[in-house]
C-alpha cells in the first residue's frame, strides 16, 4: 500500500505545484482529495477565493453576492473548485484499481479512505500549503463528508473556522433566491 500512498501523495504535490505556477494570483483556501465511491480513482480539487467570487457572480441569484459566496464556500467541489488535475493521477488510479481487483483493497471500503486520509495528513504537513488552507477528503456529492474528514486532518483553529463557515452556508441555503 505504501507505493499507492506515495503515488497519490506525489500526484497531489504535482497538482498543487502546477496549479500555483499556472494561477499565481489565486488564493487557495482548500484542497480536496476527491475519491470515487468505489475508491478506484482519485483526483485533486482546489478552492480559491477568486474562483469562489467568479462562481458566485455566475449564479443567477436574486440574493446578495456575499450570501451566495457564503452558501457556495463549502458546497460540493463541483461548485467552482478547480478540478483540472486529472492527468497527474493516471498511475495512482491504475494502482488503486489493480489493488481493488486483486482484493488488496476493498472497493467501497474504509481501507481506501484510510489510505487517502494518510496522504492528506502528509500533505497537511508539507510546506506546499499555508496554515490557512483546509485539506479534506470527499467521495460523492455530500459536502458534509469533506467537513467530517477535514475535521480529523486539520489544526483546531482551521476546523473551527471550517465548521463555522459551513454552518453559515447551510443557514443561508434556504434563503438563496435563484
Amino acid at each position: 500500500m505504501h507505493e499507492i500512498e506515495q503515488e497519490i501523495f506525489d500526484a497531489m504535490l504535482r497538482s498543487l505545484t502546477e496549479f500555483k505556477a499556472s494561477n499565481p494570483t489565486e488564493t487557495i483556501y482548500a484542497v480536496a482529495l476527491v475519491q470515487s465511491a468505489s475508491g478506484r480513482w482519485v483526483h485533486c480539487a482546489i478552492a480559491t477565493e477568486e474562483r469562489l467570487e467568479t462562481c458566485a457572480q455566475g449564479y443567477n441569484a436574486k440574493s446578495s453576492l456575499e450570501m451566495v459566496k457564503t452558501w457556495l464556500r463549502w458546497a460540493n467541489p463541483d461548485d467552482g473548485w478547480f478540478q483540472q488535475t486529472f492527468d497527474h493521477f493516471g498511475q495512482s488510479n491504475h494502482l488503486l484499481g489493480a489493488a481493488i481487483d486483486c482484493e488488496k483493497l476493498e472497493a467501497y471500503g474504509d481501507d481506501v479512505i484510510e489510505l487517502n486520509c494518510r496522504v492528506l495528513g502528509r500533505l497537511r504537513d508539507e510546506d506546499a500549503l499555508k496554515d490557512s488552507v483546509v485539506v479534506g477528503l470527499t467521495h460523492g456529492d455530500d459536502p458534509e463528508a469533506f467537513v467530517f474528514y477535514a475535521s480529523q486532518l486539520n489544526p483546531k483553529p482551521l476546523v473551527e473556522r471550517l465548521k463555522h463557515e459551513f454552518e453559515a452556508g447551510r443557514a443561508v441555503e434556504a434563503e438563496i433566491e435563484r
